[in-house]
C-alpha cells in the first residue's frame, strides 16, 4: 500500500490511535469494511483519515484488507462442534491491551481464561499457571485438533498461548507443520502459524525466538 491511496478495514472492529504504538491513546475505531485514506506510514503502521467522520489516527496494517490475506477462510459455522472456538470467533478484532481480560481488550492470556469462564470452568489468569490447569492435558503436535490450546516459549519462559482452528498440514518439503490459530496479538485475530523442524514458530510470516512449548487439550471430565 502506498500514501494516498485508500485501504479498507478487514477486521470487525479495531482501534486507531493517537501514535503508531498500541501503548498510545485510542482516538476512535474503525468498523469492518470502513473505507480509509492513507496520509503517512511508520514501519508497520498507516496514518489515516477516516473518511466516514473526519478523524484522523494510526492503523497498524494488519487490519486492512489489502494486507497479507489468509489463503483459507474460516467461518463460525465450520465449528458447530467447538464452542470454545464459535466464542472465540466473536472476539475477532477487539484490541490487544496489557492485562486486559474484558471486551475493552484482551492480553493473550485474558483471552484463553475469559473463553473457558465463558464454557463455565474457573480457569488461571496467567499462561504459566493456565499450562498447569487440571483441565488440560498435553497432546503431541501430530494428534492436535482444533480447539486445542498451544503454548509458545521464549527462551524456556512461557511467554504466549493461542487456540487452533485447523489440524496441522506437513510439508515433506520443508517438514514444517502448518496451523490457523486464533489469538491475541495487536488484536484478536486469526494468524498462519508454521511449527519448524526445530520447533521455532513463525507467526504470519515473522519469525522470531519464539518456540512452541507444549499443544494442550481440554478435558472437561477432569
Amino acid at each position: 500500500m502506498k500514501i494516498s491511496e485508500s485501504a479498507i478495514v478487514k477486521v470487525s472492529v479495531c482501534g486507531i490511535f493517537s501514535r503508531p504504538t498500541f501503548k498510545s491513546e485510542m482516538v476512535t475505531q474503525a468498523l469492518k469494511s470502513e473505507k480509509v485514506k492513507l496520509v503517512d506510514k511508520k514501519n508497520n503502521w498507516f496514518k489515516v483519515y477516516l473518511v466516514k467522520d473526519g478523524y484522523t489516527g494510526w492503523i497498524h496494517e494488519m487490519y486492512f484488507s489489502d494486507s497479507k490475506i489468509l489463503k483459507q477462510t474460516f467461518k463460525p459455522e465450520m465449528f458447530t462442534d467447538f464452542p470454545i472456538i464459535n466464542k472465540a470467533f466473536s472476539m475477532l478484532g477487539v484490541p490487544y491491551v496489557w492485562g486486559g481480560r474484558s471486551s475493552n481488550g484482551y492480553d493473550c492470556s485474558g483471552l484463553i481464561q475469559t473463553l473457558m469462564d465463558s464454557l463455565g470452568y474457573q480457569f488461571p489468569r496467567d499462561t504459566k499457571d493456565q499450562l498447569k490447569s487440571k483441565y488440560l492435558k498435553e497432546v503431541s503436535l501430530i494428534d492436535s485438533l482444533e480447539s486445542d490450546i498451544v503454548f509458545f516459549e521464549e527462551n524456556s519462559i512461557v511467554t504466549h498461548v493461542g487456540i487452533l482452528i485447523s489440524k496441522p498440514k506437513f510439508s515433506k518439503n520443508s517438514s514444517d507443520y502448518k496451523f490457523y490459530i486464533i489469538h491475541s496479538s495487536g488484536t484478536v485475530k486469526i494468524s498462519e502459524l508454521i511449527i519448524d523442524r526445530d520447533m521455532y514458530a513463525i507467526i504470519d510470516d515473522k519469525s522470531n525466538e519464539v518456540k512452541l512449548h507444549k499443544i494442550m487439550r481440554f478435558y472437561s471430565n477432569e
